[in-house]
């Protein structure tokens, strides 16, 4: 018998693929039953709508990151970490980028509740990476100024077409310098502000 956690890999799957072939608002919860090959009634029993999906998916993702640093031992610096993170989470996106840049057409401006759940996710994913790096995710301004960072890095990499990532990689360190010089211009080191 398939686990249910493979399962619900196979239906993320099978949307995401849906999704970077046809418009969202047109993918229909039988057309993902039908595309991962089960019944309607198991899909309903596992994801209540399209959008727990995608919140699965970016859990996934979140999980992935997680299990890759805490495994690492080498420890640079939290502006290095936290490049390393939001880059690795952009890697691990890559092979969904069509699907992803298909679904925000559609969600981004025309579906309130969407848009909001997703940066809802987007912000507890921000705050799983402050903890990667050993920094407490406590306050809003912490957590929303490296969603706005990210943000901003996302924007860049759904357009980068280059084979390393380089614009990204640009755009995201821009976004870390100026963010360090913000800190340090309060002459307290990055290290000991966020601690």
């Amino acid at each position: 018998m398939t686990k249910k956690t493979d399962l619900s890999k196979e239906i993320i799957s099978a949307t995401l693929t849906l999704a970077a072939n046809r418009p969202w608002q047109k993918i229909s919860m039988n057309n993902i039953a039908e595309a991962a090959k089960i019944e309607p009634d198991i899909l309903a029993r596992i994801f209540g709508s399209k959008q727990s999906i995608l919140n699965t998916f970016n859990h996934q993702i979140d999980e992935e990151i997680k299990t890759r640093f805490l495994n690492d031992q080498d420890k640079d610096s939290i502006r290095d970490q936290i490049f390393e993170i939001v880059m690795a989470r952009f890697d691990a996106l890559h092979p969904h980028k069509i699907a992803i840049k298909l679904i925000l057409k559609t969600t981004i401006l025309f579906d309130p509740l969407a848009s909001a759940q997703g940066f809802k996710a987007l912000f507890c994913s921000m705050q799983s990476a402050l903890e990667l790096v050993g920094l407490s995710p406590a306050g809003y301004l912490r957590t929303a100024a490296l969603s706005a960072i990210y943000l901003n890095s996302f924007k860049t990499w759904l357009q980068d077409d280059t084979p390393d990532m380089s614009e990204t990689m640009a755009v995201l360190d821009d976004c870390l310098a100026k963010a360090e010089t913000i800190v340090c211009q309060n002459l307290i080191p990055l290290s000991r502000r966020f601690n």
